[in-house]
């Protein structure tokens, strides 16, 4: 039980930061096209956009290994059910 609240709980979570990078990319796109002579802009708008990418693919690393976590110790089924009640 505590697992699947876990689970849904960063799924949830996926997917907003999917939609945040998506957003994200939608907006400052054009804005690194336009400000062409400021590499710092660019710079800048690549590295948040990677740093999103990067933190997409932590929480779905997560999401993999929480049912795997969860059958190897038993214990662990507790603690999540603490930290999710």
């Amino acid at each position: 039980m505590a697992v699947s609240k876990l689970r849904t709980l960063i799924s949830f979570l996926r997917m907003s930061i999917s939609f945040l990078h998506a957003v994200i990319s939608f907006l400052l796109k054009p804005i690194s096209k336009f400000h062409r002579f400021n590499p710092f802009l660019n710079i800048g708008i690549s590295l948040l956009l990677k740093a999103i990418s990067f933190l997409h693919k932590v929480v779905t690393k997560l999401l993999i290994l929480i049912p795997f976590l969860s059958i190897v110790n038993p214990f662990l089924n507790q603690f999540i059910s603490f930290l999710v009640s």
